[in-house]
């Protein structure tokens, strides 16, 4: 579960982590 006191910054990172492990699956 993602915090709300975490800051958007951080929540669009995670994104692109996700983006990127699915990358490196293909």
């Amino acid at each position: 579960m993602v915090q709300p006191c975490l800051p958007n910054t951080q929540i669009m990172t995670n994104i692109q982590i996700n983006m990127l492990q699915l990358a490196a699956k293909i």
